[in-house]
């Protein structure tokens, strides 16, 4: 048995004060006995994809660096949600996998860009992001981890791949829109856990309602 967390605040357009946030998550739920903590989609800056470029880091960037300055002095493993991860020329929409000794153990890089017109969500994520190639699979002491990042637990085909690597949980970092989510997150998470008789662990920002998404 294992204590999961899954952390959940408002993102604002303070870089710092959204890192501060992560930071507070990750303190009060080591105090409450995790040992695995999953950050939301774009936890360092509003999801809007005017922002996303100016906010992007390398894997060597403050983010990156004061998270894993944390996980190593809580002794965590985290799913640090997904942030803006420039790679080269080329953004990506990035959840890193940081182990208690604050090492890497792996990225998972968003695989379907979220581009849909609907009369109140009209987002097309291919305009500023690149899509990653493939789901990710880790290893923990206490489960096989399998990482997607949001419109990525649309497609079952991510969940085959779970199933035939033998993954027991899946964490998601996720920031659905209100008005896709109040229709389908419920129903999508169960039905994927149902499915593929996994766990699942999805973590959304709380609403934002300056946001424009």
């Amino acid at each position: 048995d294992f204590t999961l967390a899954v952390g959940q605040w408002p993102v604002v357009k303070e870089k710092v004060r959204n890192l501060e946030s992560a930071e507070s998550f990750l303190r009060a739920a080591a105090e409450k006995g995790a040992t695995l903590c999953v950050l939301p989609e774009m936890f360092q800056t509003p999801y809007e994809l005017t922002l996303l470029r100016s906010s992007a880091e390398g894997s060597e960037g403050p983010t990156l660096k004061r998270l894993r300055s944390v996980t190593r002095e809580l002794k965590l493993f985290v799913v640090a949600g997904t942030f803006c991860e420039k790679r080269q020329d080329d953004y990506y929409n990035s959840a890193f996998v940081l182990d208690p000794d604050g090492e890497i153990l792996g990225v998972h890089r968003k695989i379907h860009l979220f581009d849909v017109a609907l009369e109140s969500v009209n987002v097309k994520e291919s305009t500023v992001l690149t899509p990653g190639d493939r789901p990710l699979v880790v290893e923990t002491p206490f489960c096989r981890l399998g990482v997607c990042v949001c419109y990525d637990a649309r497609f079952p085909d991510v969940f085959r791949y779970f199933e035939s690597q033998g993954v027991e949980a899946v964490a998601i970092p996720a920031a659905f829109s209100q008005t896709t989510g109040t229709a389908h997150w419920h129903l999508l998470m169960r039905s994927r856990a149902v499915d593929y008789q996994v766990y699942l662990a999805a973590a959304c920002p709380a609403p934002n309602h300056e946001s424009s998404y």
